[in-house]
Formats: structure tokens, C-alpha cells, sequence
């Protein structure tokens, strides 16, 4: 996975799960230099134990779209639909 700097992380430190931002991201080692959220230190872990804190964006499909637009014109409701 990529990161780049600002790229907001979780990681485990000290046994808990802990949130930071990414300071500098070093490709040669595949290391990154993270900030820890609260903590006054820096600490250097490697890329693979990092995950990016942002969820991938959820995207509806056309269709799914289109079908939602019909049963409001239509006035539908949940319970008729099922």
C-alpha cells in the first residue's frame, strides 16, 4: 500500500490501537515515520503493519440509482417493495 505524507494511519503500539499521521514515508526501506495521536513521540514502522484510516469511497451503482428514483415517483414504500 501506498502512503503519502498527511495520510492519516492506524497502527498497534504498546498493545492498542492507536491513530497518526504519516511524516515522512521512506520507499527504499518501505518504512514510514508516523506521529502518534496524543503521544509526544515519533515512531518508524514499517508499511505493512500500517492500514489507512479513510474507507474506501461507496459508490451506488446506476441501476440501484435509477430503481430508487422509480419507487419514489411511484410513492413505493420498503414494506410494499418486499
Amino acid at each position: 500500500m501506498r502512503f503519502r505524507e498527511g495520510d492519516r494511519v492506524e497502527l498497534i503500539l504498546r498493545s492498542e490501537k492507536r491513530v497518526g499521521t504519516v511524516e515522512e514515508v521512506y520507499n527504499d526501506t518501505q518504512k514510514c515515520k508516523v506521529q502518534i495521536d496524543g503521544f509526544p513521540v515519533t515512531v518508524t514502522k514499517l508499511q505493512k503493519y500500517l492500514v489507512k484510516v479513510e474507507g474506501a469511497e461507496l459508490v451506488l451503482p446506476q441501476f440501484a440509482d435509477d430503481w430508487i428514483k422509480h419507487c419514489k415517483q411511484r410513492e413505493y414504500d420498503l414494506a410494499c417493495l418486499l
